[in-house]
C-alpha cells in the first residue's frame, strides 16, 4: 500500500468518526467556551473563559471564591453534589434591563430533574424595623439548579406579602442527564422566552394575570416594583444544590431599543 493512499484512508476514517460523533458538538466540545463570528457581530459578551472563575463572584457576602465548592473542570463551572444549601456565583457587571443570555449545562444522573424552564417571580430578602429590604428575583429553573436574574438592592416602607408566582415548561426538550442542554434567554420588556436544545418551552409577559396577584402592600404589585428598579442594573447569578451539575458556554448581549427579539410562532 503506497503512502498516500495509507493516509487516504486515515483521512476518511477521521472524518467517518467526526460524522458519526455530530461534526458541530465535537467542534464545540473540543472548545465550547468561544464567541462564533455571528455571536460577535451581535454584541455577545463572554462571561466565562472555561480556564477560570475570573468575572465571578459568590453571591454570599464575606465569602472568597476559594471558600465555595465551585470550581472549573474540564472547561466548565462544577458545582458538586455536596454542596450545602443554594451556593451561587453572581457575574461581576450588571446586565442591562432588556438583554439575551445563552449557556450550556448538563446535570449528573442520579436524582436528576432538570433545569426544564420554569420562570418565577420572587423577593429575596428580608423584613427590617421600618419595612422590607432586598432584590427581587426573576429566575429560570427546576429543583435546585437555577439561573436568575436579580435586581439591586431594594428598601421600602412596607412589607411584600402574597406568594411568588410561576410558569411551568410548556413541553419537555431536556437531553439525558449527563447530556449538554442548550438554553437561551430572552428578557425583553415584561416578555420572557426560554428556548431549550431548539424548543420554545416558556413564554411568559409579567404583566398577565398570573404574575400579578404577588402585592407589595399597599400600593404596587411585584411586577411593578420589578420594572421600576430593573434599570438600575441586573445581576446575572447561577445556582446549584442537590445534584452535581456544570455551566459552561455562557454570553450575554444587551438587546437595543430598536430590535424586536422575542420571536414568535
Amino acid at each position: 500500500m503506497s503512502a498516500v493512499v495509507a493516509w487516504t484512508k486515515r483521512v476518511i476514517g477521521a472524518i467517518t468518526v467526526l460524522a458519526a460523533c455530530g461534526g458541530d458538538t465535537f467542534a464545540q466540545d473540543s472548545n465550547p467556551n468561544v464567541l462564533t463570528n455571528e455571536e460577535k457581530d451581535a454584541g455577545f459578551e463572554l462571561l466565562f473563559n472555561g480556564r477560570d472563575l475570573e468575572g465571578w463572584e459568590p453571591a454570599t457576602s464575606g465569602l472568597d471564591l476559594k471558600d465555595g465548592p465551585w470550581k472549573v473542570q474540564d472547561g466548565a463551572i462544577y458545582f458538586p453534589k455536596e454542596s450545602i444549601g443554594f451556593p451561587a456565583l453572581t457575574w461581576r457587571n450588571a446586565a442591562p434591563a432588556d438583554f439575551e443570555l445563552r449557556f450550556e449545562w448538563k446535570e449528573a444522573p442520579m436524582n436528576a430533574t432538570g433545569l426544564q424552564g420554569h420562570v418565577t417571580l420572587s423577593t429575596a430578602g428580608a423584613s427590617v424595623k421600618h419595612g422590607w429590604t432586598g432584590s427581587l428575583v426573576c429566575g429560570c429553573f427546576a429543583a435546585g439548579r437555577r439561573v436568575c436574574v436579580k435586581t439591586v438592592e431594594v428598601s421600602v416602607p412596607v412589607k411584600f406579602s402574597g406568594k411568588s408566582v410561576s410558569m411551568a415548561p410548556s413541553k419537555d426538550a431536556l437531553r439525558a442527564p449527563g447530556k449538554w442542554n442548550k438554553s437561551r434567554l430572552v428578557y425583553e420588556g415584561p416578555k420572557i422566552q426560554h428556548w431549550l436544545n431548539g424548543e420554545k418551552v416558556v413564554e411568559v409577559n409579567l404583566l398577565d394575570g398570573a404574575f400579578v396577584d404577588t402585592e407589595m402592600e399597599p400600593w404596587k404589585s411585584l411586577v411593578e416594583r420589578w420594572f421600576d428598579v430593573r434599570s438600575n442594573g441586573l445581576g446575572i447569578q447561577i445556582e446549584n444544590a442537590d445534584v452535581p451539575a456544570w455551566f459552561r458556554d455562557i454570553k450575554l448581549r444587551p438587546i437595543p431599543r430598536e430590535e424586536v427579539a422575542i420571536e414568535k410562532e
